[in-house]
């Protein structure tokens, strides 16, 4: 860990999993410090546990001499800190090569891919942690099951999240890797996605340590990537042949059941309390990982049964009546799961509150976008980012709401993130699902949307008053038989 001795300072630790590296590094007893642009419930959290003040502002004076630096793949590349980082010389890793640093001997499982990648790593890492395998972890996201972003524990494993990008850092080996989607979805022009693909093929195959790569062979993208590949992945899939592959047997209210195979042969029948086909395909690949390093089937069982999932990744409350599902997805397919899984609960109305992310994406996936809430009873379209408004003149939210009408949906334009709160409480009814898509602060108007209606339902006869539950999985909630 040569150069940490004085410390690391990281530029955005608001931004995905970067409070997982400030959390590992000040577990290992390392000075840190960090800089935000946003005071994140994540954030917050870190300040709370670890007595670190975050810097509020981006600003050349938090970067010391003996400084090492990690940056948030989101900023741009003229960023005051990372500016005066690089006149100093200082090293600048990514969040990925950051970790690589620290974990030493351990055996890492990675999961890349452009989506997906979060919920398949916490998975992997529930299931280990009920063997008593004591992994550690790195996610983007907080885990329920845990209550943190990451943990640097004493067992031999690690499980990390590494997204799309993640993958950049070669510095990082792994013993087992899961590439669970690559799915282009970005205007024309973009190279995002072309480099996506160049990143994880380079990452999967400069690994000398790899054992055993896991794909989702359902994903048209990770085809085309075993196509390129030298080396032969094991496939996991409910629609294409693969050795492993998964029967849905039912769907009750907000689950789903399956029995799960390997080449035919039966693994056993598993339960998730969270709904779609698609969470089904992340359990194969957390199964088929799990199978491989030695964790029995009846273990995967109950571990599969007990998974709460992410914070903000399908998270599931109630209040008043009213099913209310929150997920950052910003992309169509994505975005398009979600509605496909919220579908299968209840009789009652679909509702879906978003947040559009950068408008450009909106103007060369309207269609995509547009199918996203083709069945959804009423769509509210709150004002979404500026940042690329004046480059694509005339393409916004209120423009989005007319496409919307214009295909016989139901929309509503609401200007501003306060007033989605209001108008949504006097919109829903018992029996309605909600679901909300946009960033975190955004999703933070979902809670105040939960809180009223359940204020609400306490002014109502006892007998009307419906249960409420907090994240996919309630404390205590009845298992599936």
């Amino acid at each position: 860990m040569a150069g940490t001795e004085a410390g690391i300072h990281i530029v955005g630790i608001d931004e995905g999993g970067m409070v997982g590296v400030g959390r590992i590094y000040h577990r290992l007893g390392l000075p840190v410090s960090a800089s935000a642009a946003r005071r994140t419930p994540s954030v917050a959290a870190f300040e709370e546990d670890t007595g670190i003040a975050v810097a509020r502002q981006f600003e050349a004076a938090n970067i010391g001499a003996d400084h090492l630096v990690v940056r948030a793949s989101t900023l741009d590349d003229d960023n005051p800190e990372l500016w005066a980082a690089r006149r100093q010389g200082l090293g600048i890793l990514s969040r990925s090569a950051a970790l690589a640093r620290v974990l030493g001997e351990k055996r890492v499982i990675a999961v890349t891919g452009s989506h997906g990648s979060g919920t398949v790593s916490a998975m992997v890492t529930w299931i280990l942690h009920c063997a008593g395998l004591e992994p550690g972890f790195a996610a983007t996201a907080r885990l329920q099951n845990f209550g943190v972003e990451a943990r640097l524990e004493e067992g031999k494993w690690f499980v990390i999240e590494l997204g799309g990008q993640g993958a950049m850092a070669t510095e990082l080996s792994c013993d087992y890797a899961i590439c669970n989607f690559l799915e282009r979805e970005l205007p024309p022009g973009d190279e995002e996605g072309d480099e996506l693909d160049r990143v994880v093929t380079r990452f999967l195959e400069s690994n000398r340590r790899l054992k055993e790569a896991f794909v989702n062979l359902d994903c048209k993208g990770v085809r085309g990537l075993v196509e390129r590949l030298s080396l032969r992945p094991t496939g996991y899939a409910l629609e294409h042949r693969a050795e492993y592959r998964a029967n849905l047997e039912a769907t009750p209210e907000f689950g789903v059941l399956f029995d799960a195979f390997y080449r035919d042969e039966p693994v056993g029948s598993f339960a998730l309390h969270m709904p779609g086909a698609y969470n089904a395909v992340n359990a194969l690949a957390a199964i088929a990982v799990a199978r491989r390093v030695g964790v029995g089937e009846a273990t995967i069982v109950e571990a599969l049964k007990s998974f709460r999932g992410l914070e903000n990744r399908y998270a599931v409350a109630r209040g008043g009546g009213v099913i209310i599902v929150k997920d950052l997805a910003t992309r169509p397919t994505g975005m398009k799961r979600v509605v496909d899984g919220a579908k299968q609960a209840n009789e009652g109305r679909l509702i879906a509150a978003f947040r559009p992310p950068r408008y450009g994406l909106i103007k060369y996936l309207k269609d995509e976008y547009a199918a996203v809430f083709a069945d959804c009873d009423e769509v509210v379209v709150c004002r979404g980012e500026q940042r690329d408004a004046d480059a694509v003149p005339g393409v916004g939210s209120e423009s989005f709401v007319e496409e919307l009408r214009h295909r016989d949906v139901s929309a509503t334009y609401v200007a501003s993130e306060a007033e989605v709160v209001g108008h949504l409480v006097e919109k829903l009814r018992p029996g309605d699902r909600l679901i909300y898509f946009g960033d975190d602060d955004f999703l933070r108007m979902a809670d105040q949307v939960q809180a009223e209606l359940a204020a609400r339902a306490e002014r109502v006869p006892a007998d009307d008053e419906q249960p409420r539950l907090d994240g996919p999985l309630a404390e205590g909630g009845e298992d599936y038989d």
